[in-house]
């Protein structure tokens, strides 16, 4: 994925385990880039895998219904090494903070990095 310009979506989902615990508007995100004209490719992170396909943007609007589309550069650098290494669990925020080169150990949920794209990607852009 050597495309410069994603797309993170964030929406509400009540179906997963935190649901509960999350920010209305903010329990599940995915990431998704165009590959020509009318066609994006999504990565999202479902139930247990990880889904990959393309579709339009029509249909992911319809997707995320009233959710939030942030149009983001990739800050993707070869990796620094940290002198000390914090786990995180697999979730969406996880697989966005991949594809976007977000090293930022302690953001784990939408919310989180929501807040962390709007602050320290200053090219950072809300389109929906």
């Amino acid at each position: 994925m050597l495309n410069e310009w994603y797309y993170v979506a964030f929406m509400s989902d009540n179906s997963g385990l935190y649901a509960k615990f999350e920010k209305k508007g903010f329990t599940h995100c995915f990431i998704f880039y165009p590959i020509n004209d009318n066609q994006y490719a999504v990565l999202e992170h479902g139930k247990m895998y990880v889904q990959f396909g393309t579709v339009t943007l029509e249909q992911i609007e319809k997707h995320i219904g009233d959710g939030i589309i942030i149009k983001v550069k990739s800050k993707r650098q070869p990796r620094a090494k940290w002198w000390w290494w914090v786990p995180t669990p697999d979730t969406c925020v996880t697989i966005v903070k991949q594809v976007l080169g977000i090293h930022a150990p302690f953001v784990w949920s939408p919310y989180q990095l929501y807040k962390h794209i709007k602050r320290s990607h200053k090219w950072a852009e809300e389109i929906h």
